[in-house]
């Protein structure tokens, strides 16, 4: 009885070593490391207000043609022809972190066309209130601020391509008759430009 407890107890012993030494040889070098992923969201800003001739500054939302030009040259507060002034649209990005694409639209919603021999002209060129105002500000630009200037000027005189007034005097009469009012939608619109990889 002793013996077979001895050989019970070298086998329980055995059973023991062999499980751990199982164990021991399937121990391998392990390590954990605990870390953080983050990130910060690029910064858009776009915004756009409105200069005159005479430096007065106005919101997008109410410009009045009128008030961009020398009201000695008024007729009781209106334009009419011998009269001319300038509207800067500033568009500023001045904080962002992104590049912008800009768009400005001028939509007639007073049904009337201009006055005839009113003209207009965009950074010197001429232009169309049907033509949009387009450009981009470079994310990686010194100076994130752009001007673009819209002149308008309604010559006392228009003369045809015979030199004569006289078409251009009735086209203003016809307009001075009518004093019709115009009213444009402005609409700016500010996009961030893809990134260039």
């Amino acid at each position: 009885m002793k013996k077979r407890r001895l050989i019970s107890l070298i086998l329980i012993l055995l059973i023991v070593f062999i499980s751990l030494s199982i164990v021991y040889t399937n121990a391998k070098y392990t390590t954990t490391f605990d870390g953080r992923v983050s990130t910060s969201v690029a910064k858009y800003v776009f915004d756009i207000t409105a200069t005159d001739s005479y430096n007065s500054t106005n919101t997008i939302e109410n410009l009045v043609l009128a008030e961009t030009c020398d009201e000695k040259t008024l007729v009781d507060g209106n334009i009419a022809p011998g009269t001319s002034g300038s509207i800067d649209l500033l568009l500023n990005a001045t904080g962002s972190e992104v590049g912008i694409g800009y768009e400005v639209t001028f939509a007639n919603i007073s049904e009337h066309e201009l006055p005839t021999n009113l003209v207009l002209k965009l950074d010197g060129k001429k232009w169309n209130t049907n033509d949009k105002i387009t450009g981009t500000i470079d994310a990686n630009a010194t100076d994130k601020t752009v001007i673009r200037r819209i002149e308008w000027s309604w010559d006392y005189e228009t003369k045809d391509e015979a030199n004569s007034v006289v078409a251009g005097d009735t086209a203003d009469t016809n307009d001075g008759i009518n004093a019709f009012d115009y009213v444009f939608e402005v609409t700016a619109k500010g996009t961030q430009v893809e990134p260039i990889i």
